[in-house]
């Protein structure tokens, strides 16, 4: 590739995004971007294409804080769909974090952003759908053939922790029942049953004593147990959350909120027109 080839490569993607929405940006209902997770990930001999794609994910940042509508979709390998799903470097890119998503889960991503123009932070302007990586101590083919990212370890998956895991004896099934809620209430009390389960065990509290009103940190959680929490909400309940935001003074109810609003296992609809 010529350096004229990769600065044509950016520049369409860009000043294409940047004069859209100069045009229409301020006065649209959403504007919604299809970017890839190579922006975040990066792939080899596509230093345009991420840059680009990065890019994109940046804009809708930028948007957010300024409280515009803007989405960044960070799309994986469509399954059946496009080139992507035809490339012989399939195997590949799954071994970089990369999984095959089905065409439903875009049209859902797409339809929540159309739902929720204005992202309610920066960060949550960039959504990622179909990135994973295994945990490169969970023994399985993946985790052997991929390269171990630092940067990607607070998502670490193991075996264990997959959605597709069996639920344990006396374990609450959220994963199924955050799946099938029709309700922004059904999902809250699934989390929030889960919670309570869960920071049962992590701070040998009684269950019957966590109650709804009360902070997660006024039950004796330091920041190491924080990080645990936090890692068990976005590999379980399939919720990304701040570890600030598991020790701020907010009950436990209302974090359960913010746990189900955001989690992927959730249908898009559920929390359709809920401010």
């Amino acid at each position: 590739m010529t350096f004229e080839q990769w600065s044509n490569g950016i520049q369409a993607k860009v000043t294409g995004t940047i004069k859209l929405y100069a045009v229409f940006g301020k006065s649209v209902d959403f504007f919604t971007m299809l970017s890839s997770v190579v922006g975040v990930q990066g792939t080899y001999a596509q230093v345009n294409y991420n840059a680009a794609n990065a890019f994109q994910d940046a804009f809708a940042r930028s948007c957010a804080a300024q409280n515009l509508p803007a989405r960044s979709l960070d799309l994986s390998i469509v399954a059946d769909e496009g080139q992507g799903a035809q490339a012989e470097s399939i195997e590949f890119l799954e071994r970089h974090g990369l999984r095959q998503i089905s065409l439903d889960v875009v049209i859902a991503a797409v339809h929540y952003t159309i739902l929720n123009p204005v992202a309610s932070s920066p960060a949550h302007a960039q959504i990622l759908c179909g990135f994973r990586q295994e945990h490169p101590d969970s023994g399985t083919k993946i985790a052997a053939l991929q390269r171990a990212d630092a940067r990607f370890s607070h998502i670490w998956i193991r075996p264990s922790e997959d959605k597709s895991a069996g639920v344990k004896d006396g374990e609450y099934d959220v994963q199924s029942a955050l799946q099938s809620s029709t309700s922004p209430q059904m999902a809250i009390q699934a989390v929030f049953t889960a919670l309570k389960q869960h920071i049962s065990q992590l701070l040998d509290v009684g269950e019957s004593d966590i109650q709804p009103d009360r902070t997660v940190a006024s039950y004796g959680l330091d920041s190491l147990t924080a990080i645990e929490l936090k890692k068990w909400v976005n590999t379980r309940l399939s919720s990304a959350v701040q570890t600030l935001e598991i020790m701020n003074p907010i009950s436990i109810l209302n974090f359960a909120g913010l746990v189900a609003r955001r989690s992927r296992l959730v249908n898009a609809t559920v929390f359709e027109g809920v401010e």
